[in-house]
């Protein structure tokens, strides 16, 4: 069983389950995981679970995906905000 925590809260160890991959999923999709981009914070958390119970924990960083970690909504909106500026400017030129 893979779990995983898209926005891993690093600093207060809080573990909040986003989603949960079982054995049998998981041999259909040839064991891999798969998961929007757009979902990761800055880190994510993931917990891997044998068939014992035995646990492994791996923290990590959404840049190891090639992205980078989801912004907050009023930063993504300033964005659009600046971008949508430019263009009017660029246009009016």
């Amino acid at each position: 069983m893979v779990m995983l925590d898209y926005d891993f809260d690093a600093e207060g160890q809080l573990f909040e389950l986003d989603a949960v991959f079982y054995a049998e999923a998981l041999k259909e999709q040839n064991w891999e995981v798969r998961f929007r981009l757009d979902q990761l914070g800055e880190k994510m958390m993931a917990v891997f679970i044998d068939i014992y119970g035995n646990e492994a924990r791996i923290l990590i960083e959404a840049e190891q995906f090639g992205c980078a970690a989801k912004k907050d909504a009023k930063v993504e909106a300033a964005d659009r905000s600046t971008k949508e500026a430019t263009k009017k400017k660029t246009k009016a030129r």
